[in-house]
Formats: C-alpha cells, sequence, structure tokens
C-alpha cells in the first residue's frame, strides 16, 4: 500500500508504474490457453460447454420452458448466437452466460447457422418455404434468392474458405435436386443478391447428410444421422473412398465442427461428442447428461482470474493517479 501511494503522489513514479505494469501484463498468461466448445441440448434448452481437454463444464445458460436450443454459431469476437426453433427466435450470449434477444419472428424450425467471413448470420429451417436466410446485426431476416430452392429442406449449413456456402439437402422436399445431397451456393455479390446453386455432392439414397465441416485445406466433411458414417469430399466434389471410420463407433451423429486439425461430431445416439482424426479414427471425446444437437468451438480464451485482478488494479491507480494529478494543476 505504501508502494501505491507513493507512486500516486509521484506523477514521475506513476508513468514508470503504467510502463512496469504494461511489460508484466505483456509477459504474464492474461487468459486461458485453450478455447471452449458450446453444445446445444434441445430437450434440455441448455447451451453446454466443454473444455478444449473434453473436461465437460457447468451449462453457460439454461433456457425456460417455450423455447429450445437447436443451431449454435460463434463469431469473430466470441459472442454466441443460440437458435430456439420453439419460438423462432435467436439469442446472443456472453461466454459469461449473459443472454440477449437477437431477432425473433423467424420462420419456423430454424436448425443450423453460420457465420460468414464478415460476421453475417446465416440459418437454415427445416420449413420448405424458407429454407435459408441471412439475419442482420439489427434481428432482420432475409430470405436468400435461390432458384429453384422454393421448395427445398435444410438442416445445416457451412462457408468454405472463398465464401461459398454449403448447404445440407437431408429430406424429400427438393424436386431439383437429390434429396440427399450436399448443395454448393455461390454469392453473385451481397448476400440480398441471387446465388447460384448447383450440387456439390449426391449420397446414396438413406445418407441423411447433416453436420458439415472444413478442415484448413478445403476438404469438406459430411455426418450422416441415419447410416452412422462421415463422409470427407474434396475440393473438386470427389468423394475420398480412402477415409474410412475405425475406433468407436458413431451413433446417430448430427452437428459437426472442426477444430486444432480434428472433427467434432455430437452423437445424438450416444449423448456424447466424439473427436474423429482426420485419418478417420473415432474416440469419445466428452459424455454428456443431455442428448446434444448442434456443436460451435470458439477458440477466443475466457480471461482468468489474475487477467481480471490485473485489469482491476491498473483501472484503480489510473483512475486514482488522474484524480491526484487534477488536483497539482496538471
Amino acid at each position: 500500500m505504501h508502494a501505491v501511494m507513493h507512486t500516486l503522489r509521484h506523477p514521475s513514479v506513476f508513468g514508470f508504474s503504467i510502463v512496469a505494469t504494461c511489460l508484466f501484463a505483456l509477459f504474464s498468461p492474461l487468459s486461458a490457453e485453450a478455447g471452449t466448445f458450446y453444445v446445444t441440448a434441445s430437450s434440455a434448452r441448455t447451451v453446454d460447454q466443454i473444455a478444449e481437454d473434453g473436461t465437460p463444464l457447468p451449462n453457460l445458460i439454461s433456457y425456460p420452458s417455450g423455447t429450445n436450443t437447436t443451431g449454435i454459431a460463434v463469431n469473430s469476437v466470441g459472442t454466441i448466437l443460440v437458435a430456439s426453433s420453439v419460438n423462432n427466435s435467436i439469442y446472443s450470449v456472453t461466454p459469461g452466460g449473459i443472454s440477449t434477444l437477437y431477432a425473433s419472428g423467424l420462420p419456423n424450425n430454424l436448425a443450423g447457422m453460420a457465420f460468414d467471413s464478415s460476421d453475417r448470420l446465416f440459418v437454415t429451417t427445416t420449413d420448405s418455404t424458407t429454407p435459408i436466410g441471412v439475419v442482420s446485426s439489427l434481428g432482420v431476416y432475409t430470405a436468400l434468392d435461390i432458384p429453384d430452392f422454393t421448395s427445398y429442406s435444410a438442416t445445416n449449413l457451412v462457408f468454405d474458405a472463398s465464401g461459398n456456402l454449403y448447404v445440407a439437402n437431408t429430406y424429400d422436399y427438393a424436386p431439383a435436386y437429390n434429396p440427399h445431397s450436399v448443395v454448393k451456393l455461390t454469392p453473385t455479390g451481397a448476400p440480398e443478391d441471387p446465388w447460384t446453386p448447383s450440387v456439390f455432392y449426391d449420397f446414396a439414397v438413406g445418407y441423411q447428410p447433416g453436420g458439415m465441416a472444413f478442415d484448413d485445406i478445403g476438404n469438406l466433411y459430411v455426418a450422416s444421422f441415419a447410416t452412422n458414417t462421415i463422409s470427407k469430399i474434396l475440393p473438386g466434389g470427389t468423394l475420398d473412398g480412402t477415409f474410412v471410420l475405425s475406433g468407436t463407433a458413431l451413433s446417430n451423429p448430427y452437428g459437426m465442427t472442426f477444430a486444432n486439425g480434428n472433427l467434432y461430431s455430437v452423437d445424438f445416439g450416444g449423448t456424447r461428442v466424439m473427436e474423429i482424426t482426420l485419418g478417420g479414427v473415432a474416440s469419445v471425446f466428452s459424455t454428456l447428461t443431455e442428448t446434444p444437437s448442434f456443436i460451435a468451438y470458439s477458440a477466443i480464451p475466457e480471461p482468468t482470474s489474475a487477467a481480471l485482478i490485473l485489469a482491476g488494479v491498473v483501472g484503480l491507480i489510473a483512475t486514482s493517479s488522474r484524480r491526484r494529478l487534477g488536483r497539482i494543476g496538471v
């Protein structure tokens, strides 16, 4: 305390103190090294958290009756958006578990969500009349203009590095396309401009694609809820037949994400999250207490307690010093 009071009484010492504090902060661990996985559990109306080593963490948030939790996506600054298909709404959640309404009055049956490189939120629904749309930061929904997609059901979506949007066409609502395909949507301008659709890959009848994720070199991995498999599609749209799953069998895989060089898929039938190497070896990553639906990963770590204390001390010193300097006319 004597040292702090001495600092506040002597502006030159104050300046040195701030420099020293900043150097300390620069070389100190201000945050946890690992990111976090977020998993929605629709029937339980929760968002679960899993540490990067697979350790279950306390639920991020639980929602009241009249809602549920389906699609989930994390933007570039770590804000988490969660869809509720029961009341056709999307909620914004901080990593600290504070939830606010982001958008309401959306189409029925909200499912998967994804951000593009500009942090614009895209959503899918299993409603054949409004399959895919974009939601502005003000919560305004605009259906995408996609030729021949007026009768279509989409369960999940993911962007590639070039800004193309890939949609899992799971059910039998798309007369213009194989109902067991991944459809590629190429933008022609802004999200409100028409999108050019093409079939990226056709699966055999009964495959039922759902969860999708790209790896670092542009390969697309697609999970099949019905066949308990994951397929690897090369950037040119051909199947990599050498990718074969081994290890622990999957049980109704659904949502999927790519993180730290591996795939992570929720097992709807196994109440767990599976880790799958790019060599196809599957193992149990984390066991849950609720049936999972979708998964997202945030590489943005949360501040440690030490970092928060340090920030508070710096703020206290700066505030006190401003008051002191004001009194002496500086």
